[in-house]
């Protein structure tokens, strides 16, 4: 049985010696993609920066009057520009919305937008 499967084989190889070629082509391309994500894993790039967290600024590391101040809205704080010198910044809200109310509007499309009065 064993050598009748190695008679195809040998066979197929005369009747398509272009096999031999694709196959080397193909662990060839194995084996650079393999050392290549072997040597450079995709979880962090060169090409991404840093940031560095600013101390104390985490929504359960504000003191009480920061939240009294803020009305217990957290906003998260980054340097301008990037620039660790400057004074820390608050950035803008994760939601920016404009609440209208009393605007003339299909009865669906209100029921569908209308966030004031619900």
């Amino acid at each position: 049985a064993r050598g009748a499967r190695n008679a195809k084989l040998d066979e197929g190889a005369r009747r398509d010696p272009e096999l031999y070629i694709l196959g080397i082509i193909m662990v060839g391309a194995y084996l650079l993609v393999g050392n290549h994500f072997g040597s450079h894993p995709t979880s962090a790039t060169s090409q991404e920066t840093r940031m560095k967290i600013i101390p104390h600024t985490a929504p359960w590391e504000e003191s009480e009057e920061e939240v009294q101040r803020t009305g217990g809205g957290y906003k998260y704080k980054y340097y301008p520009l990037g620039d660790e010198r400057r004074e820390p910044k608050t950035g803008p809200g994760a939601l920016n919305s404009v609440t209208i109310p009393r605007v003339n509007l299909p009865k669906e499309l209100h029921e569908k937008f209308n966030k004031f009065e619900k």
